[in-house]
C-alpha cells in the first residue's frame, strides 16, 4: 500500500506560492483603503453640512422642507454637538417655524463627529464656517486635509 499525503517538498513549494501571491495582493489591497477611508470622510462631512444649511433643493408647498440648523435656529452651531443637542437653543415654534428642530444627525455612537481615521472633525464656525478632516496624517497641513465650506 503507498503511503498517501504531502511530502516536504510540495509543502514549500505551496508556501512559496502563497507568499509571492500574497507579496502582490497585499500593496493593492492598502492602496485601496485610502480612497475609501477618504470617501467615507467626505460622505461624513457631507451629511454635517446638509444638517447645518440643509438641503435649498428640497422644497415642498413653495417652502424649504429640509432647512437644517441654520435654517431652524438661524445661525450656525457653536459647535457639532448642537446638532444633537438643544442646549440654551430656543424650542421649535410650529408657527413661526424657527428653533431648535433637532436632532439634525443620527448620534448613535458619535460617529458622525469623527473621520474613518478615527479622528475628530474640526469646526470652524468663524468666517466662512468649515468642517475640517486632518486626513491620514492626523495633522494640519501635509496635503491630505479635506475641508468643507459651510454653504448654500
Amino acid at each position: 500500500m503507498k503511503d498517501k499525503g504531502f511530502t516536504l517538498m510540495e509543502l514549500i513549494i505551496v508556501i512559496i506560492i502563497v507568499a509571492v501571491l500574497a507579496a502582490v495582493a497585499v500593496p493593492r489591497f492598502w492602496d485601496l483603503i485610502t480612497p475609501s477611508k477618504i470617501n467615507v470622510t467626505k460622505h461624513r462631512m457631507e451629511e454635517i453640512k446638509k444638517a447645518i444649511v440643509g438641503t435649498p433643493e428640497m422644497t415642498g408647498a413653495g417652502t424649504y422642507s429640509a432647512r437644517g440648523f441654520r435654517g431652524d435656529v438661524g445661525s450656525f452651531p457653536n459647535a457639532l454637538f448642537d446638532l444633537v443637542s438643544q442646549g440654551s437653543y430656543p424650542n421649535w415654534d410650529r408657527y413661526t417655524r424657527k428653533g431648535w428642530n433637532g436632532p439634525y444627525v443620527d448620534s448613535s455612537g458619535g460617529q458622525y463627529l469623527i473621520d474613518a481615521w478615527g479622528n475628530n472633525f474640526v469646526y470652524s464656525s468663524s468666517g466662512t464656517p468649515t468642517i475640517t478632516s486632518y486626513g491620514q496624517d492626523s495633522a494640519s497641513g501635509g496635503g491630505d486635509d479635506i475641508v468643507v465650506e459651510l454653504r448654500y
